[in-house]
């Protein structure tokens, strides 16, 4: 049961993740977008089959309750220093 829920996942944050990338590009016909989306999938889909079998314990962790509440919270944050670097960037680009 726990492995159909994660695969669940891991298929909505990919359908997700194209709604973020071709909606702004306005066209799904956008190349870059399609590769970035097919690695991203392969990684993925790699590294769930690698924790699935290496440490099934602390991949259960990572996936459910406060593992899955800090891997939100560090997301976020990722996002916000990004778009922090960005306006760094932007002011100091002449």
């Amino acid at each position: 049961m726990q492995r159909r829920s994660t695969i669940s996942r891991l298929v909505v944050t990919l359908v997700i993740l194209a709604v973020l990338l071709f909606v702004p590009a306005g066209r799904i016909t956008w190349t870059r977008g399609w590769i970035f989306l097919l690695f991203f999938t392969l990684l993925m889909t790699a590294s769930f089959i690698y924790f699935t079998r290496a440490n099934p314990e602390m991949f259960a962790l990572l996936t459910h309750g406060i593992g899955l509440f800090a891997l939100g919270v560090a997301g976020i944050l990722m996002v916000l220093g990004w778009l922090w670097m960005r306006k760094i960037v932007k002011s100091v680009a002449l």
